[in-house]
């Protein structure tokens, strides 16, 4: 799934970028030029300098209208800006309800939320139109939240037929196990993850809650810690970002 939409060629944005450096007078007002030089914004992390190029080109091609709102919408979500996210996004599926990215936003906004139903009915409309495996690892994941261990190890199963190696498939599926009392196949996926990706804080504190459940504290808040310091606190989601200063407070003080 490419969240970004089908947008052009970036070789005339790159032009524009380097004329308008160079302060040479140029015309880059026309609409692909808008979203490429937004898109240029966007890489750099520049969110509200993009949402003055996307409005721009929204200005003057009606005709694309959904690029340009669901690009707005990403925007406004990396600005936590969730009420004008949602306004740009609802905008994007009014014309064209085929795009699964609107739907995958909208479901990491209810997420960031709380409202966990909400993301859960997204995340199926987006898999409805493409059943990409970060999609169903996403909706897993929220399954993991509302405490349905088997229909998040149906949906990470799922993800992992599609991409064996997806380290937050493995992760979340090691956590799942370690609810269900699956011990041992939740550390096969667990180190199997880490082999994947080491710089993942999300399996560190799944790999410090397995060791708890097989009783070894101190492995534990090694695992911890290692969370702690890969930035857990700043990595997710907002509502869980205490968990692991909070396991190392009850379990390792």
């Amino acid at each position: 799934m490419t969240l970004r939409s089908d947008f052009p060629l970036r070789q005339p944005a790159i032009l524009c970028t380097l004329l308008l450096s160079l302060s040479l007078f140029v015309n880059c007002s026309s609409p692909d030029l808008s979203y490429e030089l937004g898109m240029v914004e966007v890489d750099k992390q520049e969110y509200e300098s993009a949402i003055e190029y996307f409005k721009a080109g929204l200005k003057n091609n009606p005709d694309d209208a959904y690029r340009f709102h669901y690009a707005l919408g990403r925007c406004y979500f990396e600005l936590s800006d969730y009420a004008m996210a949602k306004k740009e996004l609802n905008k994007t599926i009014a014309l064209n309800k085929y795009f699964p990215g609107s739907y995958f936003l909208m479901a990491k906004i209810f997420s960031r939320n709380g409202d966990f139903e909400k993301a859960i009915d997204y995340y199926s409309q987006a898999i409805a139109i493409e059943p990409d495996p970060r999609l169903f690892t996403s909706r897993g994941f929220i399954y993991i939240r509302m405490n349905k261990f088997e229909a998040a190890l149906n949906d990470l199963d799922e993800a992992l037929e599609l991409n064996p190696e997806d380290a937050y498939a493995l992760s979340n599926r090691g956590l799942v196990k370690t609810k269900l009392n699956r011990l041992s196949e939740a550390r096969l996926d667990l180190e199997k993850s880490k082999r994947a990706d080491a710089s993942n804080p999300y399996m560190y504190k799944h790999l410090a809650l397995l060791n708890l459940a097989e009783k070894d504290t101190p492995r534990a808040c090694i695992n911890l810690q290692e969370a702690k310091d890969k930035g857990y606190s700043t990595f997710g989601n907002e509502i869980d970002k205490h968990e692991v200063d909070d396991l190392l407070r009850l379990h390792c003080q």
